[in-house]
């Protein structure tokens, strides 16, 4: 890395590049302040609006509800009143609607209609012969099923805007004929008087009502029939709490701009002496780039000596980087390595004919991708120069350099470890490496094929327990005294785990694994598993290999270490019982055994380290490797 005097700006160009930053962020943030001071105000604004709207919608309901409940309250009354001796119908109305009604806005007016709509009186001369404005409200009064209708709503009588009230009425036997069936009408104007006691009541400045939609800059509500069309607009003057507090807080923004615009001043003095300053650390930097240079030797002579290999790869997967044990675990030189893909080297699973080293220039698993998991664990095949391929555990780290995705691959060849693993998974006798705390480090197929069915053993968050509580306590326990070696040396540390399913339980060995500097934290312990219950079976062709039987011979061995007589494996094979005594004698004579007992003996003792499901007597699934070492 080389420092250059060219990269060092001139005097002008740093103070435009320290400069330019602070006074745009100076002005986005008093655009930023003044945007957030007059949305706030806006805001005030439109919620005093609303708030203002919904309290004189509210006036005009509880206005509403008063005069419904009016209405209702004068019908019953003379429904209920059987002393009136009025003949006539005006007689009778002024006698109970008369006198002056008021509800909690003052004054309200009544109005009779009859059952055909025809004016009965009127308690205004105003009302008289404007009987076609009330059309609506009657109809929407009329009578359902003998029970009294009753509506409310705004109607316009003569040009003004009423708040109306309607109910039918069902009078005493005593009243005049024309009282049956006919409407109850109760009226208050939307004037002065009534708007001047809603401004009290409610708070509300300067209501007025108009038939002109268009109230300029005052707040309101549309005022509908009961048809829905309008009728007017109720408006007021809405206070402005947002345009006040903006008045108040005007001049301390002015204030805060003059202070900022001395602080720039003083900034502007200070960028000048950072600038002389920048032109004195020039040769500072000088210094450091000689230390760079020696910090990236350092670097990579320690890289070089990490036992794993380790790539760098960009996002095209072509590896940028490798250190010398790359070399030496894929045997190609460094400049083969540098600048070629990755996926001529690197592919998924186990190393089979094609899977890799197929001449093909695709970027393969290993390949920065800035969308990845920052470490990943990966399993793959890599091929050697003289062709011969390993598996090879990758760790793979996605890191930003520059704005630039890189992975950085860290592998290891454990192709031994895995055949070695693989070796383990012949046996037919289950084997676990377990830690002190009982956390499982390594299982073979049958010892995890024995985990999976759960039956007196199993697997409780990666560490190995009896299913059993008891058996449980004393297996920890078991355990624990191996690793620590508190068991008596030379004594076998044995136990048996009883299962449900069946009578016979597991057999269970544990013996201590000491390594060299290992501490009693760090101890192993490896536990053997038999499982009683399981027959043995052995293989025809193997056991003609072993003892030079015949293939007929091979399967009366077989039959009999099933547990069957001559006589039964005389029927199962189709031979008669002479046919498999004499096999027997040629058996014997082979095995140089004596009796029947004796050649299962034999048998069993030298097929017994082999895994009958890796050897394909029973088919079975893979082996689970649980967890690593």
């Amino acid at each position: 890395m080389k420092i250059e005097n060219s990269r060092f700006p001139s005097v002008g160009a740093t103070l435009q590049a320290l400069v330019a930053p602070v006074v745009m962020i100076l002005l986005i943030f008093a655009g930023v302040t003044l945007s957030l001071v007059l949305t706030g105000t806006l805001s005030q604004d439109l919620d005093e609006q609303a708030r203002s709207q919904e309290t004189a919608a509210s006036a005009l309901r509880i206005g509403t509800r008063e005069l419904r409940a009016l209405a209702a309250d004068r019908v019953r009354g003379v429904a209920n009143d059987t002393d009136s001796k009025s003949d006539s119908i005006a007689e009778w109305a002024a006698e109970h609607f008369g006198g002056g009604m008021t509800d909690a806005f003052g004054a309200v007016y009544p109005v009779l209609f009859g059952a055909n709509g025809e004016l009965l009186y009127a308690g205004d001369e105003r009302y008289v012969g404007q009987g076609r404005a009330f059309g609506d409200l009657l109809a929407a009064t009329r009578a359902t099923d003998g029970m009294p209708g009753i509506a409310s709503g705004f109607i316009a009588v003569d040009g003004m805007i009423q708040l109306a009230a309607a109910s039918t009425m069902v009078p005493a036997e005593s009243a005049p004929v024309q009282a049956k069936g006919a409407v109850l009408v109760l009226l208050h104007p939307l004037n002065n008087a009534l708007l001047g006691q809603i401004e009290t009541d409610f708070r509300l400045r300067k209501l007025t009502v108009s038939a002109n939609a268009d109230i300029g800059e005052r707040s309101g509500i549309f005022l509908y029939d009961l048809k829905g069309e309008e009728l007017g607009v109720l408006s007021w003057v809405s206070d402005e709490p947002g345009r006040q507090l903006l008045g108040k807080i005007a001049t301390p923004i002015i204030i805060a701009a003059l202070l900022a615009g001395l602080l720039l001043s003083s900034f502007l003095r200070t960028a000048v002496r950072t600038t002389r300053a920048i032109r004195h650390g020039e040769a500072a930097l000088a210094e450091i780039d000689i230390a760079l240079e020696k910090s990236e030797s350092k670097m990579q002579t320690i890289i070089d000596g990490v036992a794993d290999a380790i790539l760098s790869i960009d996002q095209q997967g072509i590896i940028t980087s490798a250190n010398e044990s790359a070399r030496h675990i894929l045997g190609y030189e460094l400049d083969e390595l540098v600048g070629s893909p990755a996926g001529r080297y690197f592919g998924y699973g186990s190393p089979d004919p094609g899977t890799v080293g197929d001449g093909t220039d695709l970027p393969g698993p290993l390949c920065a991708n800035p969308k990845a998991p920052s470490i990943e664990y990966l399993e793959l095949t890599a091929l050697r120069r003289d062709g011969g391929k390993i598996i090879a555990d990758v760790a793979i780290s996605q890191i930003t350099y520059y704005a630039e995705t890189v992975a950085i691959a860290i592998i290891r060849d454990v192709t031994e470890r895995r055949r070695s693993e693989e070796t383990l998974n012949l046996l037919s006798t289950g084997m676990i490496l377990v830690a002190r705390d009982c956390r499982i480090l390594m299982a073979n197929r049958s010892a995890s094929r024995i985990l999976q069915q759960g039956q007196g053993l199993t697997m409780i968050d990666e560490r190995l327990a009896a299913v059993n509580r008891d058996q449980a306590r004393t297996l920890r326990q078991l355990i624990e005294n191996v690793c620590t070696g508190v068991h008596e040396a030379g004594v076998p540390a044995v136990m048996s785990i009883e299962r449900a399913d069946t009578s016979r339980p597991l057999s269970l060995m544990v013996a201590p694994l000491h390594f060299e500097h290992q501490s009693d934290e760090s101890s192993v312990a490896a536990i053997f598993i038999r499982d009683l219950g399981v027959r043995q079976s052995v293989s025809a062709e193997m056991l003609g290999k072993l003892f030079g039987l015949t293939p007929a011979e091979a399967r009366v061995v077989v039959e009999l270490v099933k547990g069957k007589r001559p006589q039964e494996v005389a029927e199962d094979l189709g031979v008669s019982l002479n046919t498999v005594r004499n096999q027997l004698k040629q058996i014997f004579s082979k095995t140089n055994t004596g009796r029947q007992s004796e050649l299962i003996s034999l048998v069993l003792s030298g097929t017994a380290f082999l895994s009958t499901q890796e050897m394909g007597l029973v088919a079975d699934s893979e082996a689970v490797r649980l967890t690593g070492s």
